[in-house]
C-alpha cells in the first residue's frame, strides 16, 4: 500500500466527520467530564465520498505531553472507496473536538499493513489540504453555528432529545445530545455527507496491532 493511499484516507476522513468546534457554541466541549477512556460511538456515513462507510470514535486514554493533558483518540473507518477496512487512525490531541493543527501525533494502520506514524512533513500536507474539509478544521464550524431549536431525533442508535445547530455559511447542521457519552454527536448533515449514530458503549479498546513504523513519503506500489 502506498503512503499516498493512507494520506487519502485522512482526507476522506475530513469529508466524513462533521465539523464541530473548540468553542462551546455547539455544547461539545462541555462533554469532557463524561468522556472516560473506553467510551465510543459508531456512525453510518452516507453521501459523497463517504457513501457506504462507517466510523467509530473511541477515547483510548489520557496522557501528559510536556506537562499538558492530552487525549488519545482513535477513529476506525470503513469505506468502499478504500476497499474495505477498517482503516485505523489514532491521534493525540488536546481534547475533542480539535483542530487539525492541534494534532500532536498521528498513527495510521491500513488493513493487512503495519501501523505507520505520520511524519511532521505529511502532517503539514494534511493541514494544508484540510481547508475545505470539516473534520480537518474542527475548530471553525461552531464559531458561527446558531441554535435552531430542541428536536427529538430517532436514529439507529436510539432516540434522543437534541439541540439542533446550523452553520448557514458552511451549510452544516448538527444534532447534539449529552446522552451520547463523551462525544455528543447524534447526527450531522452537510457538504454532501450525512453521519448518523448507530451505537455507543464504554468498553472500547485500540484496534492498532504491532509497533508503529515511520511512514515514508513515497512507499512503492505493491506488486
Amino acid at each position: 500500500m502506498r503512503s499516498s493511499v493512507m494520506l487519502s484516507a485522512v482526507l476522506m476522513l475530513g469529508m466524513a466527520v462533521p465539523a464541530v468546534g473548540q468553542t462551546d457554541a455547539c455544547g461539545l466541549t462541555g462533554l469532557a467530564s463524561s468522556r472516560k477512556p473506553g467510551v465510543y460511538a459508531t456512525y453510518k456515513l452516507e453521501g459523497g465520498e463517504a457513501a457506504g462507510g462507517t466510523m467509530r470514535l473511541t477515547l483510548i486514554g489520557t496522557e501528559k505531553k510536556a506537562g499538558v493533558a492530552r487525549e488519545r483518540v482513535e477513529m476506525q473507518m470503513t469505506s468502499p472507496r478504500m476497499g474495505g477496512g477498517p482503516m485505523i487512525i489514532q491521534m493525540v490531541v488536546p481534547a475533542w473536538p480539535f483542530a487539525s493543527s492541534e494534532i500532536g501525533e498521528m498513527v495510521m494502520q491500513a488493513p493487512g499493513q503495519p501501523p505507520m506514524r505520520m511524519s511532521a512533513q505529511m502532517m503539514g500536507m494534511m493541514n494544508q489540504r484540510g481547508g475545505g474539509m470539516p473534520a480537518m478544521n474542527v475548530d471553525k464550524t461552531c464559531q458561527d453555528a446558531k441554535l435552531v431549536g430542541t428536536e427529538k431525533l430517532t436514529v439507529a442508535g436510539g432516540s434522543f432529545e437534541t439541540q439542533h445547530y446550523r452553520n448557514a455559511k458552511e451549510g452544516v447542521d448538527l444534532w447534539i445530545s449529552p446522552t451520547v457519552a463523551g462525544w455528543g454527536l447524534v447526527k450531522s448533515v452537510g457538504q454532501g455527507t450525512t453521519m448518523t449514530l448507530t451505537g455507543m458503549g464504554k468498553d472500547g479498546k485500540t484496534a492498532l496491532s504491532g509497533e508503529p513504523m515511520e511512514m515514508p513519503m513515497g512507499m512503492p506500489e505493491r506488486p
